[in-house]
């Protein structure tokens, strides 16, 4: 692949949970759905690009965890270089828990 863009920024795996409403402080909610998402602003850009059809050169770094494979796995399957994603070995990989309620923006 010949990479014209270059693209830096966070991978993150977005655990997102659906609920009924948002809790009050201390209140337990059981989430109506679960899913796991690749994330974080640097993949989504290179995701974008590649989906736009060029062929982005990602920077980043995920942990040796299974959070870190689930990101690489998903980047590969959306035709990612992932020659300029590093594996921390003393890291783990970042994450995020969006909350989606009815009332959502």
């Amino acid at each position: 692949m010949d990479e014209s863009i270059v693209v830096v920024g966070s991978l993150v795996v977005d655990l997102t949970v659906w609920l009924p409403h948002q809790p009050a402080t201390g209140e337990t909610v059981l989430a109506s759905r679960a899913a796991m998402f690749v994330g974080g602003k640097g993949a989504n850009q290179a995701v974008q690009v590649r989906r736009l059809g060029a062929s982005p050169l990602l920077i980043g770094k995920t942990g040796v965890d299974p959070l870190g494979t689930f990101i690489r796995d998903g980047l590969q399957k959306e035709g990612l270089n992932l020659d300029g994603v590093e594996k921390s070995l003393t890291a783990s990989t970042s994450y995020a828990v969006p909350v989606i309620t009815p009332n959502s923006q």
